[in-house]
């Protein structure tokens, strides 16, 4: 019985490896690219004002 742990311990580690492989595979195959371009420009198409707030922090001047 004392076998079976060092064996069981054994495929998980290459079963881990095979998914980390993959993993890699899947993340720069050509067809990611275009998506992961997109994601990385994601933030800056937000406006640089939000809720009275301008991009420096400080609150806007109402004006009557």
């Amino acid at each position: 019985m004392d076998n079976e742990f060092p064996i069981v311990g054994t495929v998980m580690t290459v079963v881990a490896f095979v998914i980390f492989v993959g993993i890699v595979w899947w993340t720069y195959s050509n067809g990611r690219k275009e998506r992961f371009e997109q994601a990385e420009q994601a933030p800056f198409a937000l406006p640089d004002t939000a809720d009275g707030v301008s991009s420096d922090n400080s609150t806007k001047q109402e004006t009557d």
